[in-house]
């Protein structure tokens, strides 16, 4: 694209929105984020001032923090391509807002979500678990993981309120870490998902002591384009 570059912030201003969406399948409630091209040009550079931009806290701290969106505006009607987003092993739906920030301005929806991990109590760490306990518990986290994924994709795809809509023949998925995997797992059962960054993604066919035992087939049954940001130490 003449001129494109993703370095830049994009052109549209970026609105965000909370909701709460119950999977009733497995009886969950998941707080899901949203970020989407803003109404312009009347919220133009809104996103980008301090005394406009959205401020949150993340617990355990609950530091205020802001992103460079406003919260709750109104939309910038049209379709878009849409993107999940799956944070790390314990995270938070906002723990990479710089990045699903930079996506929407771009015209990109985003969506996240407080995985099953964070929002399920039964999958919650328990003071004297047994060794037993804990490894039935993680691979109960691992189980959720994809499902969570195509459940906030359901419900961004569903979701009739809003004027700006995801394209159901564009979508993608961005994870980090534990995240990256997901986003590496979800296309084994899911065909909507059409392209994939993994950044820093877990898993190992030998996982060591203390990691995710997590492993992938990569059996997609078709092609998907994928970016890997990964390192490693010498």
């Amino acid at each position: 694209m003449p001129g494109y570059d993703p370095f830049v912030r994009g052109p549209f201003p970026v609105g965000v929105g909370t909701i709460q969406s119950l999977d009733r399948a497995r009886n969950r409630s998941f707080p899901c984020e949203i970020w989407y091209p803003a109404a312009a040009p009347q919220h133009q550079g809104q996103d980008l001032a301090p005394e406009t931009q959205d401020v949150f806290t993340v617990p355990p701290g609950d530091t205020p923090r802001r992103q460079t969106a406003v919260r709750n505006t109104a939309a910038h009607a049209g379709t878009y391509p849409a993107i999940v987003f799956s944070h790390h092993s314990g995270g938070h739906r906002r723990a990479a807002t710089f990045l699903c920030t930079h996506l929407s301005s771009h015209g990109y929806i985003v969506a996240a979500l407080d995985h099953s991990e964070v929002s399920a109590p039964e999958l919650r760490g328990r003071e004297g678990e047994s060794a037993e306990q804990k490894a039935a518990r993680m691979q109960a986290v691992i189980a959720s993981r994809v499902p969570d994924a195509r459940f906030l994709l359901d419900r961004l795809l569903n979701d009739t309120t809003s004027d700006s809509r995801p394209d159901p023949e564009r979508i993608g998925i961005v994870g980090h870490s534990f995240g990256g995997w997901a986003a590496l797992a979800v296309p084994e059962t899911d065909s909507r998902f059409r392209a994939i960054v993994a950044l820093a993604p877990g898993g190992a066919s030998n996982p060591k002591p203390g990691i995710l035992p997590v492993t992938l087939t990569f059996a997609w049954g078709r092609d998907v384009p994928v970016l890997y940001l990964v390192g490693r130490t010498t």
